[in-house]
């Protein structure tokens, strides 16, 4: 619990009450069990509040895929107190998001991510699979981040795979709170349903996008739930009955539609077409 992080003595004096913790500490040691951080009953500095406030925004950013987050990063930054290694690996990998937004570079991201992963996994190497039992929200944020750069814009598909196969086999065989089920894992799930329909395996495809749309509605996560329920009707349409996957991709077309997110409706309206000879506009 505690590689990386701090000391076992350290460790043992927050759980006695003998030491304050910082609030990325403590996030972070929760974390690796598996438990919401009590974070609200830790005392905290003015700057440490700061940057928590400033962390929410910029989580809520690169979620909607918004990276244009320089100023939040100088913000952050420019907080009063020094930032402790914890939140120099948050600030070093979301610098690597930004940057890698302008320059495209996905090698220099892998770099940046690593370095930024190596503050508490020091033997860390994007090509080998970590030996350490306990992870962070962060470190396994990380890791998600580097998959997905290795199958998308490098070409590396076995090793994204294995990788992310790895995150999924870490969170289904520890605790994981409401926040992670919705969060962390929900997205692992999307990751690896997608990628089995780029590669046409649609068994898997299917399992994965079924597996993903009970944990969304038993978690009350809406905006997952849309993609999987897309993946859903995909696979439905090649393995069982191509009209019935049709209408649900259709169904998951006008969630979407309410949402809005028009980026995924004018690539269901193209899939439709190239992979299902359906016109959405004649159609509907």
């Amino acid at each position: 619990m505690c590689k990386g992080l701090c000391n076992v003595a350290m460790a043992s004096r927050i759980e006695n009450g003998e030491r304050i913790p910082n609030r990325k500490l403590i996030e972070a040691l929760f974390g690796r069990i598996g438990e919401n951080a009590p974070v609200e009953k830790v005392p905290t500095l003015k700057s440490d509040s700061e940057r928590r406030n400033l962390e929410y925004e910029i989580d809520s950013c690169i979620g909607n895929d918004n990276y244009q987050i320089k100023e939040l990063l100088d913000k952050y930054a420019n907080c009063k107190e020094k930032m402790n290694k914890l939140e120099k690996q948050f600030y070093n990998f979301a610098s690597a998001l930004y940057q890698h937004s302008i320059e495209k570079n996905p090698e220099k991201f892998i770099q940046k991510s690593t370095e930024a992963l190596r503050i508490t996994i020091p033997n860390f190497s994007p090509e080998t699979l970590p030996t350490q039992k306990t992870f962070t929200n962060t470190e396994l944020w990380i890791m998600n981040a580097i998959s997905l750069k290795y199958y998308h814009e490098l070409n590396q598909k076995e090793l994204a795979f294995k990788f992310m196969y790895f995150i999924k086999e870490y969170l289904e065989n520890n605790f994981l709170t409401n926040e992670q089920k919705i969060g962390i894992y929900s997205t692992v799930l999307f990751n690896l349903a997608n990628w089995a329909r780029m590669e046409c395996n649609y068994k898997e495809e299917k399992e994965l996008s079924e597996q993903g749309l009970k944990l969304s509605v038993k978690e009350n996560g809406f905006s997952l739930f849309v993609y999987f329920l897309m993946l859903k009707g995909h696979c439905t349409a090649y393995l069982e009955n191509c009209n019935d996957g049709i209408q649900i991709i259709l169904e998951s077309c006008k969630l979407f539609e309410c949402m809005p997110r028009q980026e995924e409706i004018d690539y269901i309206k193209d899939m439709l077409k190239e992979e299902f000879h359906y016109d959405y506009l004649e159609n509907n």
